[in-house]
């Protein structure tokens, strides 16, 4: 994992951070599945993260974030039209993040789904 964390970082630069740790996968997207109504399978190329709070510390950062993503619906659509078969729906959810400064740990907890 990149060492991003410092005492400076702005929440534009942390929004950009989680998401590369979720596109790279190292937030592993089943620890979010509580964020998910359908499939699980989600476009990250549309997603965002919104820094909510955040609170950095001498060993670690905590976050609370809110997740803006696509998820693709499972199932057949009868069409014509390739571009109409990808459904999906847009999603959001709200979660804490802590990753340790030392370790390079990285905890996920407190999802609520809305």
């Amino acid at each position: 994992m990149p060492n991003f964390i410092n005492s400076a970082i702005t929440d534009a630069d942390l929004s950009e951070a989680i998401l590369n740790l979720i596109k790279n996968s190292e937030i592993k997207i089943d620890s979010l599945k509580e964020c998910f109504k359908f499939s699980g399978q989600i476009d990250l190329q549309n997603s965002s993260i919104n820094i909510l709070n955040k609170e950095i510390l001498d060993n670690a950062i905590t976050a609370k974030v809110g997740f803006q993503f696509q998820e693709y619906i499972d199932g057949c659509i009868c069409s014509d039209n390739d571009y109409d078969s990808e459904t999906f729906e847009n999603n959001y959810c709200e979660f804490r993040i802590s990753i340790s400064k030392k370790t390079d740990e990285i905890r996920i907890d407190q999802i609520t789904s809305f």
